[in-house]
This record gives C-alpha cells, structure tokens and sequence, in this order.
C-alpha cells in the first residue's frame, strides 16, 4: 500500500503530525525544513504541505518583511498566513503604521508575535484595526 492510495485527511493528519505546530523561533527551521521536503518528494505531499508552510511564517528582520510586502504576488500568500513573527520590530520608525498594514494584508492572521531588542514600551495603536472576536 502507497501513501497515494490513503485518503487525502489522513495523509495531511501524517505531515501535520510529523512538524512542530508552533511558530516559535527555536522550532520554526524545522518546520520550515521538513514541510519543505514534503513539498519536493511528491505531488500530494506539495498539494497538503504547501498550504501549511504558508500558515507560518518568521521574519528574521522586519526590512524583510517590509520589502515582501511592497512585491505584488504577497497578497494571495499573506491570506494564507495565521501565525506571522517578526523579529527586530522595534527597528522601524512608526510601528503603529507596520501593524497596520500587517493586520490589513494578514486577514486570517491568528497569532501576531513582535519581538522587539530594547525593553521599552510599545504602542498598541495599530492593534486598534483588529476586528472583534467572541471565543
């Protein structure tokens, strides 16, 4: 038996199982990695671990996550995106303004982590764009 012949759901329960959940800094390399190799060994590997690569995403500097913002194809991937950190957020001259244009270009963002060098206080302003939720 190939994995070819399991239903597709089991399959993506096998590759979500098999990566860290998480998009933590220690672990998102490995994710990164692993989902990456699923993509490449076959097409139904790529067709269910494509999605998830995309879910997470870690910028190591926040100038790269400004120039991937101003590339024209970033508007169909930032839809994909439910956890998105970024390293070295305190860099940038109006945070609030980044925050912004995070939340409006990450529309089914779930989790937002800023990680920030200096232990100072932050401003919450572009937090205010976020829809309400009921949990």
């Amino acid at each position: 038996m190939s994995f070819s012949s399991l239903p597709t759901e089991l399959v993506r329960q096998i590759i979500e199982s098999s990566v860290p959940s998480t998009s933590h800094s220690t672990t998102y390399k490995e994710r990164y990695s692993t989902l990456r190799s699923l993509c490449l060994a076959s097409q139904l590997f790529r067709q269910i671990a494509q999605p998830l690569l995309q879910e997470v995403v870690f910028f190591t500097t926040t100038r790269r996550l400004l120039a991937d913002m101003e590339l024209p194809s970033t508007e169909v991937f930032y839809d994909s995106i439910r956890h998105l950190a970024a390293m070295d957020w305190d860099s940038v001259d109006d945070e609030p303004e980044l925050t912004r244009r995070v939340i409006a270009n990450a529309r089914n963002l779930r989790t937002l982590v800023l990680i920030r060098a200096r232990d100072e206080a932050f401003d919450l302003a572009g937090l205010r764009s976020l829809s309400s939720m009921h949990l």
